[in-house]
This record gives structure tokens, sequence and C-alpha cells, in this order.
């Protein structure tokens, strides 16, 4: 996968999933759904406790200034049933969707141990559900 742009972020397919994964900076570590994903991001719902943890005094991610985070979650690939994808990505947007639930818009940053290619085989062989 190649690095995304800010122009070509939102013209890859996008598809939903519900994927467990793991949030986690030097000084937090937090459980969040993954409800959509593509090549260059992700959308992750998480609890406000971890928004604001992560995201202090933020009401709206400033691209001047962008706040990262590693994730880890599993996926399925035609290689293995259970693979681990590590990356680092950074917070385009966010959003309320409940009292106590937000959406986090994610742009990958850095996949570690051939991440990448691991996704892509999950995304190209196992997600099928595009959103329009």
């Amino acid at each position: 996968m190649t690095k995304p742009t800010a122009i070509d972020l939102r013209q890859l397919p996008r598809f939903t999933v519900q994927l467990q994964v793991q949030i986690s900076t030097e000084d937090l570590s937090a459980e969040g759904l993954i409800t959509n994903i593509s090549e260059n991001g992700l959308q992750i719902e998480c609890p406000h406790a971890l928004l604001a943890n992560l995201m202090p005094n933020i009401t709206r991610p400033d691209p001047n200034s962008p706040v990262y985070f590693d994730l880890q979650f599993q996926v399925e690939t035609t290689e293995q049933q259970h693979c681990n994808i590590n990356l680092t990505c950074s917070v385009i947007y966010l959003r309320r969707k409940s009292q106590k639930i937000y959406i986090l818009g994610c742009n990958f940053k850095e996949f570690l141990n051939d991440s990448s290619q691991q996704l892509a085989n999950y995304i190209q062989n196992f997600a099928t559900q595009q959103i329009n």
C-alpha cells in the first residue's frame, strides 16, 4: 500500500466490518470497535472516556498538530485465520454517536511487521460489504 494523501483519502472503497481493536499510546490502552475500513484508513467507535484521555481538551482534530496512536487487531487472510495487524494512525475527524460513544475517522501512517500486505489481503478477499 502506498502512503495516502489528503486528496485521495475517500476515493478508495470502504467496507463495513466489526473488528475489535486495541488502541494504545504511551499512557493508555483501551478497546474499541472498527466499523469500516479501506486501504488508507478506518473508522472506530470508542467510549468517551478513551477520547477524553487520547485527546484532552480537543474538540476538533488539527491537521497541523495530529494525534497519533497505535492499533492492534486481527483479520482473516488467505494464509492465516487470525492475522495480527499492527499500525500507527492519526485522527482525521471525530463525531459524537451517542452520549457515551464517539466515532473516530483515522488515517494510516505506518504499518509494522508486513501488516499492510496482510490488511490488503483481508480487504480483497474477506471484506464484502462496500459502503456507498
